[in-house]
């Protein structure tokens, strides 16, 4: 998330070219073709090379709940972690909670 904000700078050497972080956080599929789908209908939501975009927001799900969320503009990275085992039972309650628990930040970044 951090070299995503410093466009691909860590400790002040280029780590990520940054035209690879610019074509990353590209919406590939755009608007138009998402608001067809009715979970996106009102969103400025967007898609491309596996990142998540929504308003000034950038989102990576990972394997088995977890997140990372960036907002370059803020310079806010948060990153959510679950503890599961794969075909473990009460994952989807664990991943429940984690969708409140991604609501509430992106919530709370928004407003931030």
């Amino acid at each position: 998330g951090l070299l995503f904000i410093n466009k691909g700078k860590w400790d002040g050497k280029q780590i990520l070219d940054k035209k690879l972080i610019k074509k990353l956080l590209k919406k590939r599929i755009t608007e138009k073709e998402l608001k067809n789908d009715i979970r996106f209908k009102n969103n400025d939501t967007g898609y491309g090379y596996l990142w998540w975009h929504h308003n000034n927001l950038n989102f990576a799900f990972g394997f088995l709940g977890q997140y990372l969320i960036i907002d370059i503009k803020k310079k806010i990275v948060a990153v959510r972690l679950i503890e599961s085992k794969w075909g473990n039972k009460k994952f989807d309650e664990e991943a429940n909670k984690s969708n409140i628990y991604f609501n509430n930040l992106k919530n709370l970044i928004e407003k931030f």
